[in-house]
């Protein structure tokens, strides 16, 4: 018999969605009624008037290659910016563009705030349509300044770079004579020790040529780079009452405040703030992704990081990189498996693209694909052969001994687990919390960093057993597609395994500046 009683959380729910259904249309209503009356006001008033603008400081003109979503505020540079927007030179500038409506210009100002990354830039003019056009040039100018000072900053590392890489190209060529020398002189103590130098020198070469690559790579982009969060607005009439515009924030506020409850009480999470909330001190968010540009949303393209036209994707994916070390205290070698609380959205997009960007970083990795008999995130680097994880656990096949099939990418040292010679079980395996842990201590010794993609928490206890047995465990959230209970459920589930988890991941969300605070904790 299936029972029809519901909790008290559940009845809740279904009492303030109908409320709120009945609500949200007059909130809406509210808000178009006062905007209506606001856009009766005197358009002949005399002013003064006023328009704004927003721009986000934290450009990826400025992140480089191995920062996140979030980056330390430098306020000397914030402050100059805004000295430079209040500057007598800017405002010239803005007033000669303007040409005989420069008059009619009172004053150009611009205020950040200590705690956030964002410039606000004020005009106010005795005219309505002069206030909007000055903001408008205003931020033209600014931004045509910051990208100017950006690439030269930029320019001026990679002639850095390109030296350093010039030297380190003489130091291999010495090195590689020197040790044609040696072999000719069968001095094999003395070839031992510049073949080591020599494979050194090749390393650091290689490092300072991805440096290289990353940074020219910026310069190429850096005109799309600055962020304007808010064009400039509709002239207010500061000498105007304040009530209509009391009335439409009112409204507006209601009406956020309405959806973003709808959004609770429909059971999914919205917000990364909420994640963290549920997840608390003992999952911390790690990270929190964008959702991604249209283009990048289907098979390979979604392996973004190193794709020259998604910097923002590929940069969160560094700054995932960052915090894992942190949280790891850089331990190598290490098994990392990553799991998604969502049963409707796996995590091997999050596994593939955090793969590429620990091999950018020199290391080797392995990838796992913990879903029988062929997972998503292996077909993603087109493998060449059938999932081995199954042969190496029950011990017939020593991953030590066996040449692993490179992924289909110039990132770095990739290796898939996929074998021609095995074939994969249809069905998910039932084997014990030993076997898989002896078979991730064997794939440790072939890698530096092992990445399991496990099945989403939900579907199989599979999914557990291999995150127990991990080094560490990262739980992937995406938002608008994971419900509270499965989050809670994940968590309570892979604290019961004593799962090494060392944080969350969010992903697909809407907005990069909601959750800043989030990442800088």
């Amino acid at each position: 018999m299936i029972s029809t009683s519901r909790t008290e959380d559940e009845l809740l729910g279904l009492r303030a969605t109908r409320a709120l259904a009945m609500s949200i249309p007059l909130a809406l209503l509210a808000a178009l009624a006062t905007w209506m009356a606001s856009s009766t006001l005197d358009s002949s008033s005399a002013g003064p008037f006023s328009s704004e603008s927003t721009i986000e400081l934290t450009d990826t003109v400025t992140n480089g290659v191995n920062v996140g979503l979030s980056t330390p505020i430098d306020h000397r540079e914030t402050s100059a910016a805004a000295a430079y927007v209040n500057s007598s030179e800017f405002d010239e500038a803005v007033r000669f563009d303007l040409g005989a409506d420069g008059a009619a210009v009172n004053w150009i100002w611009g205020e950040y705030s200590s705690s956030t990354p964002l410039l606000t830039i004020e005009v106010n003019a005795t005219k309505r349509a002069t206030a909007v056009a000055a903001n408008e040039i205003a931020v033209a100018k600014f931004i045509e300044f910051r990208i100017e000072t950006e690439l030269t900053e930029l320019q001026t590392t990679l002639g850095s770079l390109r030296e350093r890489r010039d030297i380190q190209v003489e130091v291999v060529d010495g090195l590689t004579s020197e040790l044609e020398a040696a072999h000719s002189a069968e001095a094999t103590t003395r070839a031992g020790t510049i073949q080591r130098q020599l494979n050194a020198s090749i390393t650091r070469l290689a490092q300072h040529e991805a440096m290289i690559q990353d940074r020219e790579l910026l310069v190429a982009g850096a005109t799309g780079q600055v962020t304007v969060l808010a064009r400039p607005s509709k002239a207010v009439d500061l000498a105007a009452p304040p009530s209509h515009a009391a009335r439409a924030g009112a409204a507006f506020v209601v009406f956020i405040v309405g959806a973003l409850l709808v959004g609770r009480f429909r059971n999914r999470l919205e917000v990364a703030e909420e994640v963290a909330a549920i997840a608390g001190a003992a999952a911390p968010v790690l990270a929190v992704m964008p959702e991604f540009q249209r283009p990048f949303r289907r098979g390979s393209e979604t392996l973004v990081v190193g794709h020259p036209s998604s910097p923002p994707e590929a940069n969160a994916f560094c700054g995932l990189c960052t915090r894992i070390e942190v949280a790891t205290e850089g331990r190598t070698p290490i098994a990392i498996s990553l799991i998604s609380a969502s049963t409707r959205l796996t995590s091997a997009v999050v596994t593939a693209n955090l793969v590429l960007s620990i091999a950018r970083l020199g290391r080797s990795v392995g990838v796992v694909d913990g879903t029988f008999p062929r997972g998503i995130v292996s077909q993603l680097f087109a493998p060449q052969g059938d999932n081995a994880l199954h042969s190496v656990i029950d011990g017939s096949l020593d991953p030590t001994s066996v040449s692993w099939p490179p992924a289909a990418t110039s990132a770095g040292q990739i290796e898939l687990l996929v074998s021609r010679n095995r074939s994969a079980p249809d069905e998910t395996p039932e084997v014990s919390h030993a076997a898989v842990t002896a078979a991730f201590e064997r794939l440790r010794q072939v890698w530096d960093v092992v990445a399991v993609d496990c099945p989403p928490i939900g579907t199989s206890s599979w999914s557990t057993l291999l995150a127990s047995a991990s080094d560490a465990v990262i739980l992937v959230v995406p938002l608008r597609r994971t419900k509270r209970r499965e989050l809670e459920d994940a968590l309570a589930e892979l604290t019961g395994m004593k799962a090494p988890m060392i944080g969350i991941v969010v992903t697909h969300a809407k907005s990069r500046f909601s959750f800043r605070s989030l990442i800088d904790r």
